[in-house]
């Protein structure tokens, strides 16, 4: 009962804003009031569909929506407001955004209410508590010595470099990126050994706290507000999953803390004093107060030029549709470097050498998702993008669900749903499925290597109330 109440008032605050948008509609009667009414209304009819009782907050569907809504018109007004492209490249932007929403919201309710067998025969997994730590623990240790160094300097509190100097990138070579990675997944099963029996007793070590603390001050003195980011999903995964449903409202408010939170950072990411942070918002703050405005911390007020540059470039003739041709020059950077050293560069990178040369090697600007489907095929190529993205994305979300139990499986989930969700409308499909399958790849073969010695006899035995050191 209270879940059904809950969802009414959701729905009915949800039906409020869309009167005052229908009333501001007949007020001012513009095309950017007509476009966000439509908008909304896609996200009313979409959450009608998909909740008969209390949504789960931390959804992928909820989730993604928030932020793609946040960086769409967010950054859309921006543009507008700095009068920077046509009328008719921003009418073509929102009309992509709103095709955008649709797009995914087929995709995802559309697993969801399919009876395919392929789609609804999702599996749980079932692996033994003991072999997996052991495993994990000896790779871990493994990898941590050979990267000892890297390590050991990630370590040294002392010498954290700040944001600006460790942005840049230098000069790539064929093997760069596969030791970057090993470097990266180091760190990254460093912390999943730590918080693995955590997640599977459901129960919090000294040590297990005593490491993410020192994992969130690294992150934060070092400008990686991603890291950040992470961890406070880990606690939020673990906190909705395995403790309470997290409080709507109280969530909505932690979310738009958040969103300011990112805004000021970007402001103070020039050194890697905690105390010079502090300061330095402080002095923003005083100085305009407006910085804490999303628009204004680069982080949500730049993503529509991606798609708006390519929009103007095709108008004016400067380049044409790529008919499917920048999907295959994606799909072939998944091809790791040092097999495939003259593999084309990503179209993130591409466009910036087309728009931005004088941009230095590295900075980046993202990739917007929306444009992955405009620069191949216009309207019909974003549709069918967040098509697919939105599909991808209820499946993966049904899998979690039917391994809710399994702690491993969840701590695995908690550790690439950033990449997967959070940071997919900045990245692009292709560069979301590249990272994630990054990410999942160790995980996946040390799963696998733990359930060896399982016999097909004893596997089907498996149970948790049998076997108390089962990650279930």
């Amino acid at each position: 009962m209270k879940k059904q109440i809950l969802v009414s008032k959701l729905f009915v605050t949800m039906c409020i804003f869309d009167i005052i948008l229908a009333f501001g509609l007949v007020i001012n009667a513009s095309e950017l009031s007509l476009m966000l009414f439509i908008y909304f209304n896609i996200i009313l009819i979409s959450f009608k569909i998909r909740y008969r009782s209390s949504p789960d907050l931390l959804e992928p569907f909820l989730v993604f929506m928030a932020i793609y809504t946040c960086y769409c018109w967010f950054s859309g007004i921006s543009m507008i407001n700095k009068q920077v492209y046509s009328l008719s490249v921003m009418r073509t932007y929102f009309i992509c955004v709103i095709l955008g929403l649709l797009g995914f919201v087929l995709g995802y309710l559309g697993v969801f209410t399919s009876k395919n067998r392929i789609i609804c025969k999702i599996t749980s997994i079932k692996v033994p508590y003991t072999n997996l730590f052991k495993i994990f623990l000896a790779f871990t240790i493994c990898l941590v010595i050979i990267n000892y160094h890297y390590v050991f300097q990630y370590f040294n509190l002392a010498d954290i470099k700040p944001y600006t100097e460790t942005s840049i990138r230098g000069t790539r070579t064929a093997w760069s990126g596969a030791l970057s990675y090993i470097s990266e997944i180091t760190l990254q099963l460093l912390l999943f050994t730590v918080l693995l029996r955590t997640f599977v007793r459901r129960k919090w070590s000294i040590f297990a706290l005593f490491y993410l603390a020192l994992v969130t001050l690294i992150a934060i003195k070092g400008g990686a507000k991603g890291e950040v980011i992470k961890v406070i999903l880990i606690l939020a995964i673990y906190i909705n999953y395995y403790k309470r449903r997290l409080p709507t409202f109280k969530t909505l408010a932690v979310f738009l803390c958040l969103i300011m939170f990112i805004t000021m950072y970007n402001h103070v990411r020039s050194t890697s004093s905690i105390v010079e942070m502090i300061n330095l918002t402080v002095i923003n703050v005083k100085s305009n107060p407006l910085n804490l405005i999303p628009t204004n911390g680069g982080e949500l007020g730049g993503l529509s030029e991606i798609l708006c540059d390519g929009i103007q470039a095709i108008n004016t003739g400067m380049m044409t549709f790529t008919h499917g041709a920048s999907w295959v020059n994606d799909l072939l950077v998944f091809i790791p470097s040092f097999m495939f050293n003259q593999r084309p560069l990503p179209m993130s990178e591409q466009y910036v050498k087309m728009f931005y040369p004088s941009d230095l090697l590295g900075t980046g600007r993202g990739w917007f998702i929306l444009s992955d489907g405009y620069w191949a095929f216009g309207y019909v190529g974003v549709v069918l993008i967040m098509f697919l993205y939105g599909a991808l994305l209820a499946i993966f979300y049904r899998h979690f669900k039917n391994n809710i139990n399994n702690g491993a499986f969840v701590l695995v989930y908690s550790l690439v749903y950033l990449v997967l969700v959070g940071y997919a409308t900045r990245t692009g499909f292709f560069g979301t499925i590249k990272a994630s399958i990054m990410v999942l790849l160790p995980y996946i073969l040390l799963f696998e290597t733990s359930r060896i010695r399982i016999t097909k006899k004893n596997y089907k035995q498996l149970s948790f109330k049998e076997h108390p050191n089962e990650v279930h």
